[in-house]
């Protein structure tokens, strides 16, 4: 058996699914003799170009060579690739978004946004082996444009986890989502801890400008320091905390890759799926989307660092998911 796993891929933009295509890869490979990632172009125009795309991904017969009978089962992580007809296609969903952070089009003519909804409703409705989603926002999201109902099948953390940092790791991890981030938010939230705390913003190059900016205008560039490149850019480095204050964050798995590079784990209690997870699974600090509220974890986490360590949160909430990716990959694709 072969899995395919298809993602969509916007031209210029890196995406959060991306990394969780690569971890699923790994993931998978101890239940079936072969796996590819398929990467599915996406332009971002008009609300004529995006539907000129839509039907065109609905009609595209996706062809992968396989060896004699292999069995191909194809697994559809987004949209467009979710689109696709294939005779054993599995959908699951890892976000469902209309507006530009779901791939979809972030326009307000009723005709157009009633056009996407019926090409998504109909590649779901039939044709499809089975139908998951990664989180309840998820699930919502999807039940709300299309009226199709999703069952939410969490994936268990990473399969593999890296040692946590030594005690007395100095630097705070702020990943820079595509969508939603709030570096600015992150910045005043610094400005008012009592400790000085350095923190790595890692993102995109307008990110980091923007956080280079603010940090100059509320004299805090002695502790910031930006990266441009996703999280895994940072390499084997290791931090005491890891905050995601994106609002509205696309996957769950954002949680599960902080809980593995971090003692700690601080998320806005409005980040969408980030929080569903760590709520979910006991993991990591919820604080309101306030500069005050954020400080104030910080400072805890910084005074006390090895109070309520992410790292044995995490395993329990593995244990607790009965069986790990066994059993997700189980459920997923039906085989043991």
């Amino acid at each position: 058996m072969r899995i395919l796993l298809g993602i969509g891929q916007t031209l210029f933009e890196s995406s959060p699914v991306e990394a969780l295509a690569n971890d699923l890869a790994e993931a998978f490979e101890g239940f079936c003799s072969g796996i590819e990632i398929l990467r599915f172009p996406w332009v971002r125009g008009d609300e004529s170009s995006v539907l000129r795309q839509l039907v065109a991904y609905r009609s595209l017969e996706l062809q992968v060579p396989a060896a004699g009978d292999e069995r191909q089962i194809f697994v559809a992580l987004e949209t467009p690739a979710l689109l696709i007809p294939h005779a054993e296609k599995i959908v699951w969903l890892a976000h469902f978004r209309e507006g530009p952070g779901g791939l979809g089009m972030g326009t307000r003519s009723p005709v157009a946004r009633r056009e996407w909804r019926r090409i998504h409703r109909a590649a779901l409705s039939k044709g499809v082996g089975a139908l998951h989603s990664m989180s309840a926002e998820a699930s919502w999201e999807l039940y709300r444009a299309t009226g199709v109902e999703a069952p939410v099948l969490r994936p268990p953390p990473p399969p593999t986890r890296a040692p946590l940092p030594p005690l007395g790791e100095d630097d705070l991890l702020v990943p820079l989502a595509e969508v939603g981030s709030r570096p600015l938010l992150v910045l005043d939230a610094l400005a008012r801890t009592t400790a000085e705390i350095p923190a790595v913003f890692a993102g995109s190059a307008d990110s980091c400008q923007a956080v280079r900016s603010g940090a100059e205008q509320r004299g805090l560039s002695f502790l910031v320091e930006t990266v441009e490149g996703d999280v895994k850019s940072l390499g084997n480095r290791r931090f005491f905390a890891t905050l995601l204050a994106n609002r509205g964050s696309l996957t769950c798995w954002e949680g599960h890759r902080a809980l593995a590079t971090s003692r700690r784990v601080i998320a806005c209690s409005d980040s969408g799926a980030v929080a569903e997870c760590l709520h979910q699974n006991g993991d990591g600090d919820l604080v309101p989307a306030r500069p005050d509220k954020i400080a104030a974890a910080l400072d805890r986490i910084w005074s006390d660092p090895a109070s309520g360590e992410a790292g044995d949160s995490s395993d329990h909430a593995l244990r607790r998911g009965g069986g790990g990716w066994a059993t997700s990959i189980s459920q997923l694709i039906g085989v043991a």
